[in-house]
């Protein structure tokens, strides 16, 4: 182990010319610590990967490492920086990653030492979103999310006309854990639509994905008996 922790470190440089079979897959994120050579990136920020062949309905790898999800939740997420559990879950797991990194904004007690790959992947979460066991709101619809928080439906969907004379509340998502600072009530009603992945009873398949949607084989709920192990 400790020989390949050390392995781990070495600069990329110290392979020679071998290119990095992760990055060219996008999904290296070890970063200096990288052994084996990247081509020159653009802006040296990491983003989820997300898998083209499930647009198409083409993808037939039961383990693929890619995140499965519409287009209108990666959408959302170059927008605002905001993924819902299940994604964050499959990109801790399937590209180990260090929770702890993300949690505190890029700082990690370890340091070098570390284990797992410290990239931040554009995400812009609270510490709350890294909280797994306490329950998710945002796989709720808005009519669901509205009776649970008292909020004014007609102000989720852009239409109050009663002001501060109205008796239901009006607030951001990010106020009701529906999303980050960025988001807004636009960004959640996508969330239903037609190509969205939340539905009258919740997400596409209920409250934990399965396969199909998150891709790498298995749903969220498998995934997160091993959030233990993490950062």
């Amino acid at each position: 182990m400790d020989n390949e922790r050390r392995s781990f470190k070495r600069s990329r440089n110290d392979s020679g010319e071998q290119m990095c079979r992760d990055f060219e897959k996008g999904t290296c994120f070890r970063g200096e610590r990288c052994k084996f050579k990247h081509p020159a990136e653009e802006n040296g920020v990491s983003k989820i990967p997300f898998c083209k062949d499930f647009r198409q309905g083409v993808c037939k790898f039961r383990e693929c490492i890619y995140v499965h999800a519409p287009v209108v939740l990666e959408d959302e997420y170059l927008k605002t920086g905001w993924v819902p559990r299940f994604v964050l879950r499959h990109c801790l797991e399937r590209f180990n990653l260090c929770i702890q990194y993300l949690k505190e904004n890029g700082f990690c007690g370890k340091g070098d030492i570390c284990k797992f790959g410290h990239a931040m992947l554009g995400l812009e979460l609270n510490k709350a979103d890294f909280d797994f066991t306490r329950d998710a709101n945002h796989h709720m619809n808005i009519e669901q999310i509205s009776r649970m928080c008292g909020l004014c439906i007609d102000f989720v969907r852009e239409n109050c006309t009663k002001g501060e004379e109205c008796k239901f509340k009006h607030c951001t998502p990010a106020a009701v854990g529906m999303g980050n600072e960025k988001t807004s009530w636009e960004d959640v009603r996508n969330r239903e639509a037609e190509n969205g992945y939340i539905r009258r009873g919740g997400l596409l398949d209920g409250p934990t994905m399965d396969g199909n949607m998150m891709g790498g084989g298995g749903g969220g709920g498998q995934m997160m008996g091993n959030m233990g192990m993490m950062g």
